[in-house]
Parts: structure tokens; C-alpha cells; sequence
């Protein structure tokens, strides 16, 4: 009976520390995560003849990276004690300058949203995506997001031709 309740304490002892780890690295990641993201816009990267951007102007609070028409805004819930709420990335046409607005305001492609779950992994924090049945670190977790970018990016051009902005 012993050998059941130590096993109990390790198992316990083990949760306990990787609850601490999520909740100490979870924020550094997230920005970690963003920072890799705009790595595609600062390193000049283009898709179908267009840059990445990454927040050309402040159009909200959430940070984004754009291409063209569209862009992935990064979204959370705020932070319960240090902690991001919440993470995800959403790919939607993309946020306008202040004082502008669409010619046509209902959006011509739905928005595709991925919740970003941070889990440990061994001595490193990673982000399962249920969405795409996936946990992946930060750096490939970025190449994702930039190539559903483009895909995206290329739905809307060829679903709905060039809109643009009044």
C-alpha cells in the first residue's frame, strides 16, 4: 500500500509542477509566438505578390499580421494571474486603419479560428491546436499560421475578387 500512496505523491508532485510551469511560461510564450509570426512581415516574406505586414497600424488591441485583404489576429481573454486566457488566432479579412470602413460590411469569407491550448511537453511549453489535431512548438506553429494565411489569402481572392476598403 506504501508503494500506491508514493506513486500517488510523485504523479501528484509532477502535476503540481507542470501546472507551475504552464502558468510561468505560458505569457513569455505567447509572445514568443507572435514575435516568430512577424518575423514574416520584418524578414520581407510576400505571398502572391504581396507582403506580410505585421500591425501596420493600431486598428485594435490585438496584434495581427496581414496580407492584403485578410490577416490572423491574435486573441486572448486578458490574464487570471499572469496567464493569458483563452489564446487563439483567428484568419479573417483584416482590420481597417481608424476612421475607415468596408464598402460591403458583411465579410465575403467566414472566419476560421483556432484555439490554442498551451500544454507542457517534456521540459517545453507547446501549443495543441484541436482544430488541426496537432500540438506543435512555437516556431512550426508560426510556419502553420502563415501558410493558412496565404491559403486563406487565396480563398478570398479567388471567391470573392478584389475588395477593398472605402
Amino acid at each position: 500500500m506504501a508503494d500506491d500512496f508514493d506513486k500517488f505523491i510523485q504523479e501528484h508532485s509532477q502535476e503540481q509542477q507542470g501546472r507551475e510551469k504552464l502558468s510561468q511560461e505560458t505569457k513569455p510564450e505567447w509572445a514568443v509566438l507572435k514575435g516568430l509570426v512577424s518575423r514574416f512581415a520584418l524578414d520581407g516574406k510576400e505571398f502572391s505578390g504581396h507582403k506580410f505586414e505585421w500591425a501596420p497600424y493600431a486598428a485594435s488591441r490585438s496584434e495581427f499580421l496581414r496580407l492584403n485583404d485578410v490577416a490572423v489576429i491574435f486573441l486572448d481573454q486578458g490574464e487570471r494571474n499572469g496567464v493569458p486566457l483563452n489564446c487563439r488566432v483567428r484568419f479573417t479579412r483584416r482590420p481597417l486603419e481608424p476612421g475607415r470602413m468596408w464598402v460591403d460590411n458583411e465579410a465575403p469569407l467566414e472566419p476560421l479560428e483556432w484555439s490554442l491550448e498551451p500544454q507542457i511537453e517534456g521540459e517545453n511549453l507547446v501549443w495543441s491546436v484541436p482544430k488541426l489535431g496537432a500540438t506543435l512548438s512555437s516556431a512550426n506553429l508560426a510556419e502553420k499560421i502563415a501558410i493558412e494565411l496565404s491559403k486563406y489569402h487565396a480563398a478570398y481572392e479567388k471567391a470573392y475578387g478584389r475588395w477593398s476598403a472605402a
